[in-house]
């Protein structure tokens, strides 16, 4: 997808980019370079509807939901970017769903899962693991409870990770320009992932959330089929 260059212009254009060294596989002609406030409010319509049928707790729940969109977008630039964490008291209300949409919007996929353990060390490999595979996206789906993790937090906070390679002697050093997501019902963080996550809450307060009907039936298809408006 586009991305924004430190000087604030736009990348949307096909090929390889030597101020930001990323490549753009496709053409964006219909972004423009010098948006007006009409044009941000517009924006700011486009994604409110996309996502208007889920029961954020707060205006600031949903404000959440944006802020991990435009992250995702940009991470690839970023130094460091939170941990963005979608939650609710009971299952079925649309936590994992939001974080697939915020995948599909910048990757144009939903985002790998990862399952998450509460031993340190069993953290530390699929954390390394992820980093060295390169994705965009990670999500860490179903946290059951309260999620601490030196590894994740120093991927979180630093531009680079360090680690020695499993087995060897030798150490690698990796970018940490990845998004991390994660979904749970009553999600809760413990240590320094407390205080860089950014936390979405929903709440249906239904007894059985799955029976409800929406407007947008299958949103990850309008996400998919409307991608490039959103992003714009």
């Amino acid at each position: 997808t586009p991305i924004l260059r430190p000087d604030g212009t736009v990348v949307q254009c096909a090929g390889y980019d030597p101020p930001t060294r990323l490549f753009l596989t496709e053409d964006w002609p219909e972004l423009g370079c010098k948006p007006s406030r009409e044009d941000a409010l517009a924006a700011w319509r486009d994604l409110g509807y996309a996502f208007s049928e889920f029961p954020f707790v707060t205006a600031e729940d949903r404000s959440v939901l944006i802020s991990a969109i435009l992250t995702a977008l940009q991470r690839r630039l970023l130094p460091s970017a939170p941990l963005f964490g979608f939650t609710a008291p009971a299952q079925r209300t649309g936590k994992s769903l939001l974080a697939e949409c915020v995948a599909i919007i910048a990757t144009g996929l939903p985002a790998p899962a990862m399952a998450v353990s509460g031993e340190r060390e069993e953290m530390r490999k699929p954390v390394a693991a992820t980093l060295r595979e390169g994705h965009a996206i990670v999500n860490l789906d179903n946290v059951e409870y309260p999620l601490g993790s030196p590894d994740l937090s120093r991927a979180i906070t630093q531009p680079e990770y360090a680690d020695r390679m499993l087995g060897q002697t030798r150490n690698f050093r990796l970018p940490t320009n990845v998004l991390w997501t994660a979904t749970g019902n009553n999600l809760a963080f413990r240590g320094d992932l407390a205080v860089r996550t950014l936390l979405s809450r929903l709440d249906s307060r239904i007894e059985r959330p799955e029976e409800r009907h929406f407007q947008i039936a299958d949103l990850k298809r309008y996400v998919s089929e409307h991608r490039r408006k959103l992003v714009a």
